[in-house]
């Protein structure tokens, strides 16, 4: 699936190549949304913006590492927050 909606980029992450090793799932106002090929659970999202970088859980939106400034991980909670339910279903979609 590819859509754009003001400037909102979901990008297709799927096993093509061997070499994904970032499958990227949203790129958004200067933030990236992906997790790892090799990812385990719980479920949870790496997000990057620059050269600061967060992990946050999926389902209960905790910040497990944070290197964002404060207002970044707060838009960028809001942002995980409104798309969790894509970001799962393309996590599972995944590893299944």
């Amino acid at each position: 699936m590819s859509s754009v909606v003001d400037n909102l980029f979901y990008l297709k992450c799927g096993r093509v190549n061997s070499k994904i090793n970032m499958p990227t799932l949203l790129i958004y106002e200067g933030f990236k949304f992906f997790f790892y090929a090799n990812e385990h659970q719980p479920r949870h999202i790496h997000v990057m913006k620059g050269g600061d970088f967060a992990k946050i859980e999926l389902v209960s939106l905790k910040v497990i590492d944070n290197y964002i400034k404060p207002k970044d991980i707060k838009k960028a909670l809001l942002i995980v927050e409104n798309h969790s339910a894509e970001f799962e279903r393309r996590w599972d979609e995944y590893f299944s």
